[in-house]
């Protein structure tokens, strides 16, 4: 079997990609409800739950980004403006969920057992959306509190890599 040709992809199709991108970004708000109530009680385990609904939706995207780039009849500027719309909502929706996550991570000395991969995914995570927030296409779109969210994002930053080695456990060797 071969893969469809380019520019076969119908409108109803990525109409429908659409909702369930929609239904993908309110599971991970609601995943990301739970892990914040999990982390304060200092139970790990609901993250990899988050986690996986955050690459579901990554994934997804990726699905409607090519479909869109392959629209049958070329461009369609409303599919695209609702896309990129749904795509700015999840980028400050996890950027709020990880500066939550890092926070509560930030204020222990040392991390919990369990939580170490939870800081490492976090800080990834929030480097790219911050990354991702700052290109021209979302730039000018963003809210006044993604704004103040992304220089939150790069103060703790700052901060995490600073301390990484001795909180993080990195075994790598600091100067004196």
């Amino acid at each position: 079997m071969g893969a469809k040709s380019a520019s076969t992809h119908t409108r109803k199709e990525v109409e429908g990609l659409l909702s369930a991108l929609e239904e993908h970004a309110d599971g991970v708000i609601e995943s990301a409800k739970r892990v914040s109530t999990s982390l304060a009680e200092q139970e790990w385990h609901a993250y990899s739950g988050f986690r996986s609904s955050c690459d579901d939706f990554d994934t997804l995207a990726i699905v409607i980004e090519y479909r869109l780039k392959n629209l049958r009849g070329g461009r369609d500027a409303d599919l695209e403006k609702q896309f990129e719309e749904l795509q700015l909502f999840m980028l400050t929706a996890a950027l709020q969920a990880s500066l939550h996550f890092l926070k509560i991570l930030a204020q222990k000395n040392e991390l919990p057992l369990g939580s170490k991969d939870i800081f490492l995914g976090e800080l990834r995570s929030i480097y790219r959306v911050k990354n991702l927030l700052e290109l021209d296409r979302f730039k000018t779109k963003i809210s006044s509190r993604a704004g103040h969210d992304i220089e939150t994002a790069e103060e703790i930053l700052s901060v995490i890599i600073e301390r990484a080695p001795s909180l993080l456990q990195l075994g790598v060797a600091e100067e004196s």
